[in-house]
């Protein structure tokens, strides 16, 4: 029990989230939610855009251009420690009516205006020389194209099929 206590406040000091509340931002907490910088996601090994499709809510790295639906855009609430961070696409937000963001859903990438929660978190990782890793926080597994384009969950540890190169 006390083992049990102990990982939950771990957990909630690693997050940097307070008092044990998972990430809730909405918009109606417009004064502490801001998004800032704008990103293409591009798989290294598939050498080929994050996209998401006003086709399906899936994210998918299939895109071979530059457009609405491969950028990103990363926001972050002032209460949560600086190294996490939600990912919007402004194309798949005005598509469905309303603010999407990426959303991990049993394992797979969806497009989803359902409220933040921590499987809406994640944080660069690897560095960025050349490469970056997209790590989903409460899960501590990397974004991966492993398996096919749809992105999805992956390992633990940065491999090829996860690693991104960031764009502007």
């Amino acid at each position: 029990m006390i083992r049990r206590k102990l990982g939950a406040l771990l957990a909630t000091l690693t997050l940097g989230l307070g008092a044990g509340s998972v990430a809730s931002a909405t918009a109606a907490q417009a004064s502490t939610f801001s998004c800032n910088a704008k990103y293409f996601l591009k798989s290294a090994a598939e050498d080929r855009y994050y996209s998401s499709t006003p086709a399906g809510d899936y994210v998918f790295a299939a895109g071979t251009v530059r457009g609405w639906y491969e950028q990103f855009t990363v926001c972050r609430d002032s209460s949560w420690s600086r190294q996490f961070f939600v990912l919007k696409s402004e194309g798949m937000s005005a598509h469905l009516g309303g603010d999407a963001y990426i959303d991990q859903q049993n394992g797979v990438l969806r497009m989803s205006t359902r409220p933040l929660t921590g499987n809406h978190l994640f944080e660069w990782r690897g560095g960025g020389n050349p490469y970056f890793g997209l790590y989903h926080a409460e899960t501590g597994r990397y974004l991966t194209t492993r398996e096919t384009t749809r992105v999805s969950l992956g390992p633990t540890n940065l491999g090829w099929f996860e690693a991104l190169y960031r764009e502007s």
